[in-house]
């Protein structure tokens, strides 16, 4: 299908590079996946989201918006599906040169381990690592980036876990305790991620599972090193956690009620900055169902 989103939902009428979908999938007759692109450019081969038959499944996506404002959507299943998307924020077209600027991409492959791209034809082991180059990979610059957006997907795990995606460490940089990806047995997840680049212009994925799980990371776009400094830009950070309610961290300790509400406090937290925010990117689960999820 072809959504319009140019001039709806105060997404401007022009000047428009990229727009951030909340993207779902519902009542899919067989199993599938949706890819979102540019309007009027070719499809790529990347996807935003899988599903199988009867299930519901979002992902945040961004999506570069078509030379007519509209941004399109391919329902690759061989069934019917009903499709969703919800629009959160949109980036302007700019120069690529300041700090802090997004760069929009056509979403491009750059890791499958179950045919080699990227990395070994081999699923990733318990506790493994898969350390994966995206300098100069899909049309990101070979250098200058600060992070990259990818789309990860985990598939085919043999036990309930989870992924976390981070800067591939420079000598004896932690891995951070956040997660980005989690999984039960035999389940396909995928989940927009927004990873900090380290040395060498890699990014390192994480299985932490006791068992071994398939990875994709489609990359859909990239920022501009440096700290920000014009409005608009944005900062990239290094994963710190800063809600928890299982341990009393940024609330209660406590589960949230039915209809409940948790206030969050952000800036000034976790190197976010005290004052001229006005977004941030987090990735937000419910840790409530069974299986590992740190």
């Amino acid at each position: 299908m072809h959504l319009l989103v140019a001039s709806r939902a105060n997404v401007p009428a022009s000047g428009v590079s990229a727009v951030v979908l909340n993207v779902t999938v519902t009542a899919p007759t067989k199993p599938g996946y949706v890819t979102v692109y540019g309007d009027g450019t070719p499809r790529p081969t990347a996807s935003n989201l899988n599903f199988v038959a009867g299930q519901t499944v979002p992902n945040l996506v961004i999506a570069p918006v078509g030379a007519n404002g509209k941004v399109a959507l391919f329902n690759g299943s061989g069934g019917t599906i009903q499709l969703i998307a919800d629009v959160s924020g949109y980036y302007v077209a700019r120069a690529r040169s300041a700090a802090g600027a997004f760069g929009s991409l056509a979403p491009s492959r750059l890791l499958d381990t179950r045919y080699r791209i990227g990395a070994p034809r081999v699923a990733v082991a318990a506790g493994g690592t898969v350390v994966l180059q995206v300098f100069g990979r899909g049309n990101v610059p070979p250098s200058g980036v600060s992070a990259v957006v990818l789309n990860v997907t985990a598939t085919a795990p043999t036990r309930a876990g989870y992924v976390t995606v981070f800067a591939t460490p420079s000598g004896t940089t932690p891995r951070p305790l956040a997660n980005d990806v989690n999984f039960a047995a035999g389940q396909s997840v995928p989940n927009l991620v927004t990873a900090q680049v380290g040395a060498g212009g890699k990014v390192s994925l994480y299985n932490g599972s006791g068992g071994t799980v398939q990875l994709i990371a489609d990359v859909s776009g990239y920022y501009v090193s440096g700290g920000p400094r014009v409005v608009g830009m944005f900062g990239s950070l290094p994963q710190p956690r800063l809600l928890d309610t299982r341990m009393g961290l940024g609330a209660g300790k406590v589960a949230v009620g039915p209809h409940g509400t948790v206030a969050l406090q952000v800036t000034g937290k976790g190197n976010v900055p005290p004052v001229g925010v006005s977004a941030v990117v987090l990735n937000v689960m419910d840790a409530s169902p069974p299986g590992p999820a740190t």
